[in-house]
């Protein structure tokens, strides 16, 4: 087989975004809750009572899309200061953006507004699974145990009601702890990763840690010395752990009700060949080489072991920047770009409709400082999209914690609403989402 090299991005760590209506500025934060992890010997909730989990967080950590969405909003992070950001909402029924507060006369500067938040270092955000909770989580920096070690950073993960009140402290990591990678979850659990530095002898293991999302007590269920695994996706009662050794890549389910883990359900050497894949549920979506430029796209089903291939003939003429951004409504979409002409290198988005077998070209495109992007989905609520489909240059006056405000010439993503059909059908019907800020 051609040796066909996917340029994957593993990235445990990102600024996002958290969630909240835009209601009207207040002092919401509770009395923090400081819930270290410790050990249970108890079994993990059944999820016929909680539910199936689910990932909910982008398979990447936010690398990708890093706001956290709703049936009616999409929240995320603008970072414009050195000691603080604030929150912004795009409301889909009114079809604007702003930071979330609704005080003409609020300066976003203090913790009286529900859009500021002190800067964390590194963050991500999520919508819990029902939706009626965001949830951000600082990684944090673990200490390496020394006094003169000024870098360490407390993780801890914030959560919100969809208004941005009531804000508090759901758990809070030890020094010498780190959040890493993605999260899932259901009605009642958060599970995630944590990288645990042991100060004797500065190595670093890798606890999947279950969170209790009323109480904030926690267990760890599964630890590991190969820092490299991480949850890529989850389906009924399990997670989908990607585990990378020395020659393979490997996707397991560990059971958190059982505390089981699988022999990998899929694997092979990425020195031999290094593919591309994206976890949907118990389904892992596989981008192969048959003889380049021609691709194939297979599903794995993680339950049975069952492999069929879903599409052939996908022409991948530049197989570094290739990978599988998303699986929606029974369509996958790779993204790619045609470098046959150096000089004039245009991207490609394919679409694929996982009932039909089909491969098509999206024609939905945008210039960006003279570069022509693909239409990027952010979020879906009901049957639309919320999309990306340009970039803005303009100014925006912040104001400091001193009250002294400056103007900055920014970049702004501007997003739209657009039915899926629309979208699947290379329609530009655009829905404008208007910048209040």
């Amino acid at each position: 087989m051609t040796k066909c090299i996917f340029k994957k991005a593993l990235c445990f760590c990102f600024t996002l975004i958290i969630t909240c209506s835009l209601f009207g500025c207040s002092n919401s934060d509770s009395t923090a809750q400081n819930s270290t992890s410790s050990s249970g010997d108890s079994a993990a909730a059944s999820t016929e009572e909680s539910g199936a989990l689910s990932l909910i967080t982008d398979p990447y950590g936010g690398l990708f899309r890093n706001g956290a969405a709703t049936e009616t909003g999409y929240y995320e992070i603008m970072n414009t200061q050195p000691d603080y950001i604030n929150v912004l909402y795009t409301d889909y029924q009114t079809l604007t953006r702003t930071y979330l507060c609704s005080s003409p006369e609020c300066l976003h500067n203090d913790d009286t507004c529900n859009s500021w938040l002190p800067t964390m270092g590194q963050t991500y955000l999520f919508a819990s699974q029902a939706q009626n909770k965001i949830y951000l989580v600082s990684c944090g920096v673990a200490s390496d145990g020394t006094a003169s070690d000024t870098a360490a950073v407390t993780g801890r993960i914030f959560e919100f009601d969809p208004s941005g009140a009531n804000r508090r402290v759901l758990y809070q990591l030890q020094s010498n702890e780190q959040f890493s990678g993605t999260a899932a979850g259901n009605n009642t659990k958060l599970y995630t990763g944590v990288q645990v530095v042991n100060y004797e002898t500065g190595k670093m293991t890798l606890e999947i840690r279950e969170i209790d999302l009323k109480t904030g007590e926690s267990k760890t269920i599964y630890t590991t010395e190969n820092t490299g695994e991480r949850i890529f996706g989850a389906y009924g009662d399990c997670l989908v752990l990607e585990e990378l050794g020395e020659t393979a890549r490997s996707y397991v389910s560990l059971n958190v009700v059982s505390g089981e883990k699988s022999a990998p359900q899929y694997s092979y050497d990425y020195t031999q060949e290094v593919r591309t894949e994206l976890v949907d549920g118990n389904f892992v979506y596989s981008l192969r080489s048959d003889e380049l430029p021609n691709c194939s796209l297979y599903q794995v089903d993680l339950t049975s072991g069952a492999e069929q291939k879903v599409a052939e003939s996908i022409a991948i003429y530049d197989v570094d920047p290739t990978r599988i951004s998303g699986v929606f409504d029974n369509h996958i979409e790779i993204e790619t770009s045609d470098n046959r002409n150096p000089e004039d290198i245009k991207p490609i988005k394919y679409i694929i409709d996982t009932t039909s077998g089909t491969c098509s070209v999206s024609n939905l495109k945008y210039e960006s400082l003279g570069t022509t992007k693909d239409i990027y989905i952010l979020a879906q609520g009901g049957d639309r999209f919320l999309v990306r489909n340009s970039v803005k240059q303009a100014p925006i006056t912040i104001t400091d914690q001193m009250g002294v405000p400056t103007t900055l010439e920014a970049a702004f993503p501007q997003y739209a609403l657009i039915s899926k059909s629309d979208y699947w059908n290379n329609a530009g019907n655009y829905q404008a989402i208007s910048d209040t800020f």
